[in-house]
């Protein structure tokens, strides 16, 4: 027996998806994102598969395109995404890890400290170097990173650097990564310093208590 050939994927038009777009505000009271879901009102179709459309140009979309773009354009929701920076990062890790007793992961789903952001997202930005971030990092090395720091945050902190100190872990994990890292003689020799006096002073209690 034959099988029968299934139905093709229906067209898209940029008219539709705005049509679909508005709808999802008034039920949600936010535009859509990638990240929405399902469309309401067009049963089996979501925002992801209809990004990727504008994206890639199938499904009789011309491509070059994304969802955000498209809105942007529109003039429905601003285009141009607010930049991300590395300590604003750190602190919503440190606020999801408060909440839950688990550093966050790329499945983490929701930013917890930011409403509309998936820790997905994030991860991609680190990595690409996206929204003003340098890139060549990700998620879980940063996550790493800053547990490591955490450690040893009650003899570093704070630390002068140039003319400004240090007084957070976020800080500090941001300012490092930045400078891939300790690159930077003068926050380097103020580590050290911090480090070497942290040691004597433990040695001289060490002594102290045997005596």
């Amino acid at each position: 027996m034959r099988r029968q050939p299934t139905s093709a994927r229906p067209r898209l038009t940029r008219a539709l998806i705005l049509k679909c777009a508005k709808v999802h505000f008034r039920h949600k009271g936010e535009w859509p994102t990638m990240y929405s879901g399902p469309v309401i009102g067009q049963p089996g179709e979501n925002w992801q598969a209809i990004d990727y459309c504008l994206r890639a140009g199938s499904r009789g979309l011309l491509g070059g395109s994304s969802l955000a773009r498209l809105l942007g354009e529109a003039g429905l929701k601003p285009y141009r995404l607010a930049p991300l920076t590395l300590e604003q990062i750190v602190v919503w890790l440190e606020a999801d890890y408060k909440e839950t007793g688990k550093w966050p992961t790329l499945e983490s789903g929701p930013v917890r400290a930011a409403p509309g952001k998936k820790w997905s997202a994030i991860h991609v930005c680190l990595e690409r170097g996206h929204r003003g971030l340098p890139g060549g990092m990700t998620l879980a090395r940063l996550v790493r990173f800053h547990q490591n720091l955490l450690l040893r945050a009650h003899w570093i902190l704070p630390v002068k650097d140039g003319e400004r100190i240090i007084t957070t872990a976020a800080q500090l994990t941001a300012v490092l990564v930045c400078r891939h890292p300790l690159q930077q003689p003068d926050l380097l020799w103020s580590l050290k310093e911090r480090q070497r006096k942290f040691q004597e002073k433990a040695r001289r209690q060490g002594r102290r208590r045997r005596q």
